[in-house]
């Protein structure tokens, strides 16, 4: 069995362009000053439909995390345990990423990462996460 590969819509095709130049784009509200993410089409804030695209910084702290120690199919079944983690990025919004270096150093509330990507396909690579220090 195959681990699943993300398939781009038309809101979210930018982002995962983006991806595959190692760039983490997100959305931002002029109307309202918010920063969006996982892509839409209007402003989950003010509902205005005049998003523009960012460039994350791809610093930012862990939110939240768990070790994963039985995957949810065989796909995954060789990474357990793996850890994943809520990210609060610098601009604003949240992400959900796999930690890549977690298996050596503690992951703790407030612990900061930086993302990074991994290609997974031809034409796809995904948000990861590395705790710095």
């Amino acid at each position: 069995m195959t681990r699943p590969i993300p398939r781009p819509t038309s809101e979210t095709e930018y982002f995962w362009q983006g991806c595959l130049q190692n760039q983490l784009r997100f959305q931002h509200c002029p109307s309202c000053d918010q920063p969006q993410f996982p892509p839409r089409i209007r402003c989950h804030s003010c509902h205005k439909d005049s998003l523009v695209w960012r460039e994350s910084t791809k610093r930012g702290t862990v939110y939240s995390s768990t070790t994963v120690m039985r995957g949810p199919n065989k796909a995954f079944q060789d990474d357990t345990p793996y850890v994943i983690a809520l990210i609060d990025l610098e601009e604003g919004f949240r992400i959900m990423a796999n930690i890549v270096n977690a298996d050596s150093l503690p992951v703790e509330i407030g612990t900061p990462i930086q993302i990074i990507f991994e290609s997974v396909a031809d034409q796809t690579a995904l948000p990861q996460a590395k705790i710095i220090y």
